[in-house]
């Protein structure tokens, strides 16, 4: 069956040339100028993928993520003309799992939405991890530490992920930063917004998140999570 997008986009040239584009690769395409009735599609919709422009008129696009987000864990991308550091953060944290800034290519878009796919339909994904204290649930975004539990967002999931993957091996800001946009040229992104979520993981994990023993830095190089052997727990 093909794969259903929902393209939102108030500026009809992009919207017909994503929906063109899109046909052409064999998915299922609709496509709204609204959020409002963006909204109302996806209930009968429900649609694989979502293209979300962020300076919609009436309801923007954060406000439609935050209202999907509520309900549906579909994949995300924002498409915007906003390419300050915060912009993207806000992004993020309002639910994305990723963020294309205007003007973008098409081979862009493509690889972009290819690899979300092949992220959502991967029944191989590890559901948790317990390291010492720590009970990191992958499939419900939640860390478990000390009887408390803090959720996590999909970019802390994504961060968190890379950092596992390898035992102790130090992932430098570019290499997180690539992970994040399935890019290996995010020269658009800022750096900083991996210190920041850095800094927010750091704060549900560590009992002093000043002097952090899992998610350390490494001056000049990057980051790594430090897993002893003796603490860790497959």
């Amino acid at each position: 069956m093909n794969k259903k997008i929902l393209i939102i986009e108030d500026q009809i040239n992009i919207r017909k040339t994503l929906a063109k584009k899109l046909k052409s690769l064999n998915y299922k395409v609709l496509t709204t100028s609204n959020g409002r009735e963006a909204l109302k599609i996806i209930n009968f919709f429900i649609p694989d993928l979502i293209l979300l422009d962020i300076m919609l008129p009436g309801v923007n696009g954060y406000k439609v993520c935050k209202e999907i987000r509520k309900n549906f864990s579909i994949p995300i991308i924002f498409l915007s003309a906003l390419s300050s550091v915060g912009d993207q953060i806000k992004g993020f944290n309002f639910g994305a799992n990723d963020y294309i800034i205007k003007p973008f290519s098409l081979k862009e878009i493509e690889r972009r939405i290819e690899i979300l796919l092949e992220k959502k339909n991967d029944k191989k994904k590890e559901k948790k991890k317990i390291i010492n204290d720590l009970l990191i649930n992958f499939e419900k975004k939640v860390i478990l530490k000390n009887k408390s539990i803090y959720m996590l967002n999909e970019i802390e999931i994504q961060i968190l992920k890379l950092l596992l993957s390898k035992k102790n091996k130090i992932f430098s800001r570019k290499e997180i930063l690539n992970f994040l946009t399935n890019s290996n040229s995010a020269s658009h992104f800022d750096y900083r917004i991996i210190d920041f979520y850095i800094s927010k993981l750091r704060y549900k994990i560590e009992d002093e998140p000043k002097t952090p023993i899992y998610i350390q830095t490494i001056r000049g190089l990057g980051y790594r999570f430090y897993t002893p052997k003796f603490f860790n727990k497959n």
